[in-house]
């Protein structure tokens, strides 16, 4: 994408904004398709340029926009969603690609640092950003007069000089297959094909209020109080919490306490997989969970506000945060979260194509679990995958001591398959007997005794033995990341252990930022690292296994978009998914076509076999 014969140009756009009509009172798509949004001016930097300022009405901004060879250039911007989505949504210009320092900086420097442009600029001593901004505040371009204009478009100019600087320095090394990847998540949202069914979605808040009313109701019921008021009342409890989670089939959240140093229950608006339980498919754990938070709404009802917004003002711009999430550096969302919406909601079925197209979803088949065996070198169980057998039902097999035949006799839906599953997706990242027998009872509906899931998981460690030792290779290399030393993990050739972290085929490295080895008040040592900001969490060897195997997916479903996108529009990612907008007499031939990409493995990993589901549909919801 960066081949000599394309033009970078720098942009960055300065526009209105007051105490309440801001990016940080609203999401990135409301906010600029809001009546009220106006460009002040904006500068560009094209190639190696000095950047230039323009202030004029929307038809002149235009016209002077239009003075650059857009279509043979990659528009570069800090935060290309943003300035993106402007130069297409108002101006009607589609560069020939984008690049975006801030998808660089989390992707080099994860999501615990800030990567705002000031930050960036004082990290790397590049110069400093003004403040002139501030004191646009509330001013409109006609209120600027000639010298507070000039200060303002001084200011933007730096701004633009900041970013490509810092896209100078920081795109050394930087693989290209990433800044596709940036290319392909930021066209998702600036160039927005989807559309949204506004009678749906308005027959659905009607539906999801009147369910989360009586989901208080049942609540209230539950909790022995008498009205709705008194819910949240008690869920103040953490254990009475902790009770009515998994009374809903919920296993609690816990995290170690900064105070104490012990475990304590992960109760807080600050902790993610708490705040995660938002997003629950049960309507009555997201009443619950917003009732402990203070919340007046649940997530599927402010969800379902934000997607009848988009519907009024036009197509639906698909938003994903290039490596967003920790340590693994996958794609999470923004704004209105397509990653959490669950399978079985309605605003799936309000995601539609436009006339004359269709949806295409194609799906990894249990890639985290074919890639963990492929890299712990368990070729005895990956070869049963080459050989077409159901690994859900050989854990089950040796599980319930009984021959695959027999197993298989029972059907997919039986209950030895479905503790096979959990089995296997539980057991492969470290997890223990008491916790595997809670996950059997609340995902798979499975009761057993402690006794019986120990014995599950001694039979599953006695036949996984090379993934067991993983666990123990994976405190290793927290060790030599902790004494900068290097080692070496999983199958050989495909990772590499360095000083600064886990590097992968990719050239990326998956970092732990602040690794420190501690001790809580009880005498438990163990690693921690900073998850967020002001935040740790603990990391052990089997973690460390699982963040590799997840990183390594996500490069994986990476390569497949790339691939997939130079013949089919791709318009969004969920997790394996990979979802396409489709020509309707072209269906049956891009069904077969991201069958055969998400069948073919990268070069780094070439003898891994893999597998895909694909269905197609007018919405998102038949593409299941």
């Amino acid at each position: 994408m960066l081949e000599r014969l394309l033009n970078i140009i720098a942009v960055d756009f300065e526009s209105y904004y007051d105490k309440e009509f801001s990016l940080s009172k609203m999401a990135t798509e409301a906010y600029i398709r809001d009546p009220r949004f106006e460009v002040i001016g904006v500068s560009v930097m094209f190639n190696d340029e000095a950047p230039v300022w323009f202030s004029g009405t929307r038809e002149e901004t235009r016209n002077w926009l239009l003075q650059y060879p857009w279509v043979e250039s990659l528009m570069l911007a800090h935060n290309a969603h943003f300035d993106g989505a402007i130069l297409n949504w108002h101006f009607g210009i589609t560069p020939k690609g984008y690049l975006d320092t801030v998808s660089m900086a989390n992707a080099l420097h994860g999501i615990n640092k800030s990567v705002s442009l000031k930050n960036l600029s004082e990290m790397y001593g590049i110069g400093e950003k003004g403040t002139e901004v501030l004191q646009a505040l509330g001013m409109r371009r006609l209120d600027f007069d000639a010298a507070g204009l000039e200060a303002y478009g001084s200011y933007c100019m730096q701004d633009t000089w900041l970013c490509r600087t810092l896209f100078d320095i920081m795109s050394a090394g930087f693989p290209k297959a990433e800044l596709k990847a940036i290319d392909l998540t930021v066209r998702m949202f600036t160039e927005p094909v989807l559309e949204l069914d506004k009678p749906l979605l308005e027959q659905h808040l009607l539906d999801v209020r009147e369910e989360q009313h009586n989901s208080l109701q049942r609540l209230a019921g539950a909790l022995g109080v008498e009205s709705e008021s008194d819910v949240k009342t008690v869920l103040m409890s953490n254990q009475k919490f902790a009770n009515l989670l998994q009374y809903l089939g919920v296993v609690p959240p816990t995290k170690i306490s900064p105070t104490t140093g012990k475990e304590a229950y992960a109760f807080a608006k600050t902790d993610e997989e708490f705040t995660a339980l938002l997003d629950h498919e049960n309507l009555t754990v997201q009443a619950a969970v917003a009732a402990r938070l203070g919340n007046k709404t649940t997530i599927e009802e402010s969800r379902t506000q934000a997607f009848i917004g988009v519907a009024s003002r036009g197509t639906f711009p698909f938003p994903l945060k290039y490596s967003g999430a920790a340590v693994t550096l996958r794609w999470s969302g923004f704004d209105y979260n397509v990653q959490n919406v669950g399978r079985k909601s309605v605003l799936r079925q309000a995601i539609k194509a436009p006339k004359g197209f269709k949806i295409v979803a194609a799906d990894l088949s249990n890639i985290e679990l074919r890639l963990g065996l492929w890299l712990a070198c368990q070729d005895d169980k990956v070869q049963l995958i080459r050989d077409g057998r159901d690994l859900y039902m050989d854990v089950a097999s040796v599980v319930f001591n009984k021959t695959y035949e027999e197993i298989e006799a029972l059907g997919k839906k039986s209950m030895e398959r479905t503790a096979g599953k959990v089995v296997s997706l539980a057991s492969i990242y470290g997890t223990g007997a008491t916790k595997l027998r809670d996950t059997l009872r609340l995902i798979g509906g499975l009761r057993v005794s402690q006794d019986e899931s120990q014995r599950m998981t001694d039979v599953y460690r006695g036949t996984y033995t090379n993934v067991v030792d993983t666990w123990s290779q994976g405190k290793e290399v927290l060790d030599a990341l902790y004494h900068k030393n290097t080692t070496t993990f999983l199958r050989p050739g495909v990772v590499e252990i360095t000083r600064e972290g886990i590097k992968k085929p990719s050239g990326m490295v998956l970092a732990y930022p602040d690794l420190q080895w501690t001790t809580d008040s009880d005498g438990k040592t163990g690693y921690t690292y900073e998850q967020k900001r002001k935040t740790r969490d603990r990391v052990y060897g089997s973690k460390c296994f699982q963040r590799c195997v997840q990183a390594l997916a996500r490069d994986i479903i990476r390569d497949h978009m790339l691939a997939t996108d130079k013949k089919y529009r791709v318009v969004g990612t969920v997790h394996d998914e990979i979802i396409c907008v489709v020509p309707e007499e072209e269906v049956r031939e891009a069904e077969a076509f991201m069958l055969q990409v998400m069948r073919t493995a990268p070069s780094w990993c070439a003898d891994l076999p893999l597998d895909a589901e694909v269905a197609s549909g007018d919405n998102y919801a038949e593409c299941k």
